[in-house]
């Protein structure tokens, strides 16, 4: 769930999918489009759409939902139980986010293409959505859509992020009306056949028009009250063929006085319901999910769901005591084609889901659950900790929802969160499992699982106990965020853990200075991760990107979108300059055309944000580059152009790691001990290191004196000594055996206390 080097050429249309497919390259690139950074004789290099950080979307009458670069969703902090209460479906290629009130209305009076997120990612923009009514009569008042024009029975207006609360408001009043009569879409705001769409987004499919006698097939319903159920939505999923019954966002049903009806051909189907409980005041206290995994219709018959049914809580039985934050637990039902329909339910507490365990495997199709569960300390815990948990289940049946942790199976994560400030964050963490791969598709960006923002007051030392085992990978980001959003501190890649391995991992640690991409797991899971190297050449043509502000740990990174961030940037060749530019963002990137001849690159990168520390970062990397034929990157990895035809550039690489560094990036006075990671780039041809040298400055530059380094191989140390209160600004230098330089200054890079 991150920001990562998810990249792509400008003009992209189509991103890299949950499963990691590597983006595709257009034609041409339009050189109106390509940013001041970047030549526009060249095709520029940007995140991919989603890929950014802050990329928040919000959903109409719902929650805000921030998008990541491998198509993840958090779900940002605010709202309501009814608005942040969240109904993932999920049908082929297609992905839809649905707060539990609007569900009701798909296709009735509501478009899916509103919580359609790839439709949203397409078309929110400048901090609007664009919006159609539909209309019989009068032009209607719809709350929180401002209209621009009108006529015919049409009008197209736009929601804000700020008016779509007053959508929401409006929606979440006539969603408890609605539910005692079942009326969705027929009254209200939705009354003389208003209904609201995206205008230019794809609408789903309905059923297919079978070539056979339908049968008639009569859903019970009955809520937890033992009465007949009305106002709940139910679907009816075909396991042999699930074009015959259609996207379910509009084919679904509503029970009403406990009995819904579909008209289907003879096969083998899935039932599932989603009862809601609404207190008296209006607040959704519980969903329950109740299911028929399979059966077989050959003539008109009558099948029975039980809200009763629901019995198992989902959540977790941990360890040590801790208050449950959030759950996910996703059903994937896959029928004899391969096409899968995912119905997933993301609960944020005090919301509880319970599910209807089932007892016989499907044998028809597919299916397969999963559980994600987070649950934090007690308030009273001196010792601030946190169970990240994640199963998954492919036996065929709904399993209970209430696993109970084994510690033996677990990792212990020591979480150093580092801030030269206090300040309110948030943490997000999410686990994928390589069998999860295959359920979704390359196309889009698809969010089926989404994870909470979980506060943490910074800086703090937080212990996390994670679910471990190779098939199993996490990311996560720490972010600022508020639930309008906003830039990342730091985001990771994906990274695996042992059952029984403890580890520290630090994040936001100074100094901060430019990051490069890294893939700790490699190609180990199957296309879900592909990362751009931070300097490849394919052909003649290389491109070079980084983020100029990240920590110090192998797989994080700064966020792109890191406001404040000026910079400029020269490309030469062979002593000449060929390019520069500057940028305002927090991220870097371009590529360039070279000589055929081998010949010397240097990049150089001058960047500034207003902070107290770290505030400027001056790097230089110089290698030697020749033209490229016939390189191929492993499996994890994508070159620029979207294929894997290119080769790493032996780019040096840099990482600090200050002796003693408190949570607050102060360190004592006195003498001090550098930590420095010298290396290159993942993949690339790495040449022995020669040579380290390491200044420090307590003046900001001013003046300058020399360090001692020790050290072999890759791992240096750098000694001086630090006077009381300063700020400490470092430049250090390094080369390597085949021609390749680093240089870098890193102003108030630390400072040191009393």
């Amino acid at each position: 769930m991150r920001r990562r080097f998810v990249l792509c050429v400008i003009a992209l249309v189509a991103v890299a999918a949950l499963s990691g497919a590597a983006p595709a390259v257009p034609a041409a690139v339009t050189a109106s489009a390509v940013p001041a950074a970047v030549p526009a004789a060249v095709p520029a290099v940007k995140p991919a759409p989603g890929a950014t950080g802050g990329r928040t979307l919000w959903l109409p009458g719902g929650a805000a939902v921030m998008i990541t670069g491998q198509g993840a969703a958090a779900v940002m902090p605010g709202g309501s139980t009814l608005a942040g209460t969240l109904v993932s479906l999920t049908y082929g290629d297609a992905s839809y986010q649905i707060p539990v009130d609007a569900l009701p209305y798909l296709g009735h009076g509501l478009s899916p293409s509103l919580f359609d997120t790839g439709s949203l990612l397409a078309h929110e923009k400048s901090g609007r959505l664009p919006v159609r009514l539909s209309y019989r009569g009068q032009v209607p008042s719809v709350p929180g859509v401002t209209i621009t024009s009108s006529g015919g029975g049409s009008a197209d207006g736009y929601l804000t992020a700020s008016s779509a609360r007053a959508f929401g408001t409006a929606l979440a009043r006539q969603y408890l009306a609605d539910r005692a009569r079942a009326s969705y879409g027929t009254d209200g705001m939705f009354g003389d056949g208003v209904s609201v769409s995206v205008p230019g987004a794809p609408e789903p499919a309905g059923a297919a028009t079978p070539q056979y006698t339908l049968r008639t097939v009569t859903v019970r319903g009955t809520a937890l009250s033992g009465q007949p159920d009305t106002g709940d939505p139910v679907y009816l999923v075909n396991a042999d063929d699930a074009r015959i019954t259609g996207d379910p966002t509009m084919t679904g049903s509503v029970f009403y006085q406990g009995t819904a009806k579909f008209s289907v051909p003879p096969g083998h189907y899935f039932a599932i319901a989603d009862f809601a409980d609404v207190s008296a005041d209006g607040a959704l206290a519980a969903t329950r999910v109740a299911a028929i995994p399979q059966f077989i219709v050959s003539g008109d018959m009558t099948v029975h769901l039980d809200e009763r049914a629901a019995d198992s809580a989902v959540s977790a039985v941990t360890p040590r005591p801790a208050t449950p934050v959030a759950s996910d637990f996703v059903i994937w039902r896959g029928d004899t084609t391969g096409l899968r329909i995912g119905f997933g339910v993301y609960a944020l507490a005090p919301v509880n889901t319970w599910v209807a365990p089932t007892h016989n495997p499907v044998t028809t199709g597919t299916l397969r659950t999963m559980l994600n569960a987070w649950l934090t300390s007690p308030a009273a815990s001196v010792s601030p900790y946190e169970y990240d948990l994640a199963y998954q289940w492919t036996s065929g049946l709904i399993p209970a929802g209430r696993p109970v942790v084994d510690p033996a199976s677990l990792a212990t994560a020591r979480m150093r969160y580092f801030s030269a400030q206090p300040v309110a964050a948030f943490e997000a963490r999410e686990g994928w499992f390589t069998g999860q791969i295959t359920i979704f598709p390359p196309p889009v960006i698809n969010t089926n699982l989404v994870e909470p923002w979980i506060p943490v007051s910074l800086p703090q030392d937080r212990t996390v106990y994670l679910s471990a085992g190779p098939s199993l990978a996490w990311i996560g980001t720490l972010t600022t965020s508020g639930p309008e959003g906003g830039p990342d501190l730091q985001s990771d890649a994906f990274r695996t853990y042992a059952a029984g391995q403890q580890v520290t991992e630090d994040w936001n640690d100074y100094p901060l200075h430019p990051g490069v991409n890294a893939n700790p797991v490699g190609g180990s899971f199957g296309g879900l991760v592909n990362e751009l190297p931070s300097a490849s050449r394919a052909g003649d043509a290389a491109t070079v990107i980084v983020t100029p502000f990240s920590d110090n740990t192998d797989g994080h990174i700064g966020d792109f979108s890191q406001t404040g961030v000026t910079g400029s940037y020269e490309v030469d060749e062979n002593g000449g300059k060929i390019d520069s530019g500057t940028f305002t963002q927090g991220f870097f990137g371009v590529q360039e055309a070279l000589d055929a001849d081998p010949s010397t690159v240097t990049v150089s990168l001058d960047a500034s944000r207003p902070d107290v520390l770290s505030t400027r970062t001056q790097t230089t990397w110089t290698w030697r580059s020749s033209h490229e034929s016939g390189s191929v990157l492993p499996a994890g990895w994508f070159c620029a152009d979207g294929t894997q035809d290119c080769a790493v550039e032996p780019m040096m690489t840099l990482g600090y790691h200050v002796g003693g560094l408190a949570l607050d990036d102060t360190a004592s006075a006195g003498t001090q001990r550098l930590g420095l990671d010298v290396g290159h780039l993942q993949l690339a041809a790495a040449a022995a290191i020669t040579g380290v040298a390491a200044q420090v400055s307590f003046d900001d530059g001013a003046t300058w004196q020399a360090a001692t380094v020790t050290g072999s191989g890759t791992s240096y140390q750098a000694h001086y000594t630090a006077p009381a209160r300063s700020f400490v600004t470092l430049k250090v230098t390094a080369a390597d055996a085949a021609g390749g330089r680093i240089s870098e200054t890193i102003t108030r890079a630390y400072r040191t206390g009393s």
